[in-house]
Formats: structure tokens, C-alpha cells, sequence
């Protein structure tokens, strides 16, 4: 059992035990430890920008052979309606996010699972960048980018095959410049950390 080095953050008791779950795991695989000096800047991201990024709780850092990556645990909140769950008002949690840094710089890119809303906005406003030579992918992931040259050549078939072999039900990928970072906007689950972690652990060999 590894000392939760963060007692000073307002994190629930079963979230302190999935952390240390999580750290314990990839310790059985990676070089993992907790970093206190990890910082990043969420402000461009679209992902969170319908949220309010409250604090940047524990970090842990991976290393293998090629580089090192992060698992980060945000808390995070969001407005919630009526008809939800859980009551009117806001709603505040930790997710995990993986992010690691790219040998290239990408652009913006966003890539989330495709909806029908998607489908609507791409009929309207043709946003969404299609491969043509990989349907499969282009049918399962919503696309869209600030360059499209760039984002074609940097988002080849191998990169692509790897997010499709991502094991977990949903997800989403943003990557600015040389910046990548996956999430699946839900609360601290052992084996979603897991699956992140092992995707940047596949393309850090790569790209």
C-alpha cells in the first residue's frame, strides 16, 4: 500500500482508494509515481469548456523506455438539470485523464464517439474530417480539426488502428499542438485508467 500523498485536497475516501488502486496496478508494469510539480494548461481545450475545472488533484507520472506520460485526477464541475440524477444545481467529481506529449505537433483535433447530433452538425456545417480510406473509423469517431492537412498526415492508419483498439465504451481524444489528452468524462474507475494508460504507453513507441 503506497501513502496517498495528498491529504490536503478534497477528495472522498473512494476516490483516494481508487487512486492508490490504480497507482499500485501500474506499478506492477511501469515506473509510477505520484508528481507534486506536474502543471498543464486546460484553458484551450474544448472538452472542458461547457465545465469548470476546479483544482488539479493527484498526478501520477509513467515511464517506460520512450518517454513519460500522466494519469491526472481533475476535479471537475458541471451544471446538471432537472430530470438528471441528480439534483438541479452543479455537480462536482474527480475523472481521470490521461495525457502525454507527441513527437509532432497535430494541430487542434478533437475525437469523440459519434452521435446523430454529429451526423446533423456535419450535414450543416461540414466540420467533421472523414477518411476515406478507413470507413470503420470514420463511422465510430467524430472528427474535427483546424487543419485538415495536418491532421491527415499526422493521423495515419497506424495511429488511428490504436484508437480503435482502445478497450473502453467511450472516450474522448483532444491533442493541441504536441499535446494529447484522453478522458472518458466519468468519475475514477481502476480499469479506464488502465486502458489510457496502456494507449500512451502503445503510441509513445511511435509518434
Amino acid at each position: 500500500m503506497n501513502v496517498f500523498p495528498y491529504s490536503g485536497y478534497d477528495i472522498g475516501e473512494s476516490d483516494i482508494n481508487a487512486i492508490i488502486e490504480i497507482h499500485d496496478k501500474l506499478k506492477l508494469t511501469y515506473f509510477a509515481e505520484f508528481d507534486r510539480d506536474f502543471t498543464f494548461n486546460y484553458k484551450e481545450l474544448e472538452l472542458f469548456k461547457a465545465n469548470s475545472i476546479n483544482d488539479l488533484g493527484p498526478v501520477i507520472c509513467i515511464k517506460n523506455s520512450f518517454r513519460s506520460f500522466h494519469l491526472a485526477f481533475i476535479e471537475i464541475s458541471y451544471r446538471v438539470g432537472a430530470g438528471s440524477r441528480y439534483s438541479p444545481g452543479t455537480h462536482t467529481e474527480y475523472q481521470t485523464w490521461g495525457i502525454t506529449s507527441l513527437k509532432n505537433a497535430y494541430g487542434h483535433i478533437l475525437i469523440k464517439p459519434e452521435t446523430f447530433l454529429d451526423k446533423i452538425h456535419e450535414l450543416i456545417n461540414s466540420v467533421e474530417l472523414d477518411f476515406e480510406d478507413d470507413r470503420e473509423f470514420s463511422k465510430k469517431f467524430y472528427v474535427v480539426t483546424d487543419d485538415p492537412l495536418k491532421a491527415r498526415l499526422q493521423l495515419n492508419q497506424t495511429f488511428r488502428d490504436h484508437i480503435m483498439n482502445i478497450q473502453a465504451k467511450e472516450f474522448f481524444i483532444e491533442i493541441i499542438g504536441n499535446k494529447l489528452i484522453i478522458g472518458n468524462k466519468k468519475v475514477i474507475e481502476p480499469s479506464s485508467a488502465i486502458v489510457f494508460t496502456e494507449f500512451m504507453n502503445k503510441i509513445s513507441r511511435y509518434f
